[in-house]
């Protein structure tokens, strides 16, 4: 949509497009598409984490997706490894920083 801006008057794209983001923002992601997010970070901080932590991470990963735990116990895990061997795909990403953590709004997650 954003790809080609002259193939209509920018007032009509910007429309859609606000449109679309709030229609996709209004759906509750699930806990498998968070799964498959971490998942897709570990990947990159495999070199950041030892074999003891990453099977900590892997098992608190399988406690969320159980609903054992809130989104934000392997969150932690994910931020507290990027943090300790930094990643520069993973600090230009939200994901692991979606809002202020005193909102405590994966919490429920």
């Amino acid at each position: 949509m954003l790809g080609d801006l002259k193939s209509e008057p920018l007032e009509s794209i910007a429309d859609r497009y606000i449109h679309l983001f709030m229609e996709a923002m209004s759906k509750k992601v699930s806990r498998g598409s968070h799964i498959n997010a971490m998942q897709h970070l570990l990947g990159y901080l495999k070199d950041a984490m030892g074999e003891e932590d990453r099977k900590v991470m892997l098992e608190q990963m399988d406690a969320y997706h159980r609903g054992e735990v809130p989104l934000v116990v392997p969150m932690t895990l994910l931020r507290m490894a990027q943090r300790r061997e930094p990643v520069n795909y993973l600090s230009a990403q939200q994901y692991l920083t979606p809002y202020p953590d005193e909102l405590g709004l994966r919490n429920n997650v």
